[in-house]
């Protein structure tokens, strides 16, 4: 049997035609049935309004690897590089690094297909004088795909998943019952108002910082106004809701917080997006309290919601102690690699 025949060319999402969509989209399926078929798959058209965006503050490059069966050509593997604009003053401390994410349909493994499309991201990070790569993987195959062309596993993370119908509720409303009286609570439905996010992103990104991030060597990137904007416009090519439970203390200054995202196409589950709480009110039950705070709100706002998902660093070992005590689990978990650039294949 002869061996397929594959090429490698550029596939911008932006831009897509109706049929590389078309080819897209068949292709994920795949990769879905093969790698996460427990978790919903999401519509065509929803993907398709999401991706079609162009960001202000990263550039999308992507490649796919064709098979031409003669009768036509489908794809069979494909790879993404993100890189942060530098000349934007929120990237610039990212200047140096992009992130990448590709994979390689079961039955085209072994046969170059990933190291040909990898070779692609080799020469692009040279061209663009980034000198550290980044991705993420899930998969035993792709562990070892990235320790092959040099990569470092600087962090390990999971997916916990929590369901609402296990959970002791008595306990998350005595977490609640603890919250204390010198702080205020407010809460967020589908969005935030510009103005009083602005006054909460300091306080938040410190947050944000905190977090035990190992031995990972990017640096945190700081969200401005303007990165929240784009943000929600994102979220709209979705329907997303954003819900944000805020503590403020007697000076209006953010305490500690908690916010969910909620989408409409998969509307039996929301995800947390952060919880946080600030460095001097740590050590006293603030985070379980805004957690509480967070699930009776989903109880009472998002009905149809029956499954909680999170994603949490293996070394932040406060927030898992209290997400185990509130019965999340691990879903599935995985690992950061940084790569230096210099380590890729090139054309």
């Amino acid at each position: 049997m002869a061996a397929p025949t594959i090429s490698i060319r550029p596939l911008d999402l932006h831009s897509a035609s109706a049929a590389e969509w078309a080819a897209f989209h068949q292709f994920r399926r795949i990769r879905h049935a093969e790698s996460c078929r427990d978790e919903p798959l999401l519509p065509d058209a929803a993907v398709e309004a999401y991706r079609r965006k162009r960001s202000p503050y990263w550039q999308h490059v992507g490649w796919a690897a064709w098979e031409d069966t003669g009768g036509g050509e489908s794809i069979v593997g494909y790879i993404y590089a993100d890189l942060p604009d530098g000349s934007r003053p929120e990237m610039a401390s990212n200047g140096h690094q992009m992130f990448v994410h590709g994979s390689v349909c079961k039955e085209f493994r072994r046969q170059g297909i990933g190291t040909r499309l990898l070779a692609k991201v080799g020469t692009l990070a040279a061209a663009a004088g980034r000198s550290l790569v980044t991705s993420t993987t899930e998969q035993e195959d792709g562990h070892a795909f990235l320790r092959h062309f040099g990569g470092e596993e600087t962090m390990r993370y999971e997916e916990n998943h929590l369901r609402l119908d296990r959970v002791d509720w008595a306990m998350v409303k005595r977490w609640f019952a603890t919250l204390p009286a010198d702080l205020s609570l407010t809460t967020y439905a589908d969005r935030v108002p510009m103005a009083a996010f602005e006054r909460m992103l300091p306080a938040i990104n410190a947050m944000v910082a905190d977090i035990p991030r190992d031995r990972l060597s990017i640096p945190v990137i700081e969200n401005s106004p303007s990165m929240i904007e784009d943000w929600y416009g994102r979220l709209g090519q979705r329907q997303g809701r954003h819900h944000m439970l805020a503590l403020t203390d007697a000076n209006g200054e953010l305490a500690a917080m908690a916010d969910l995202l909620w989408f409409p196409d998969t509307p039996d589950r929301a995800g947390h997006n952060l919880m946080g709480v600030r460095r001097d009110r740590r050590g006293q039950g603030l985070g379980k309290a805004i957690k509480a705070a967070a699930l009776l709100h989903v109880r009472k706002a998002l009905p149809t919601v029956e499954l909680m998902t999170t994603g949490n660093n293996q070394v932040n070992a406060p927030m898992l102690a209290i997400n185990r005590q509130l019965g999340f689990f691990t879903h599935r978990s995985g690992g950061f690699y940084e790569i230096p650039a210099d380590a890729l294949p090139r054309e």
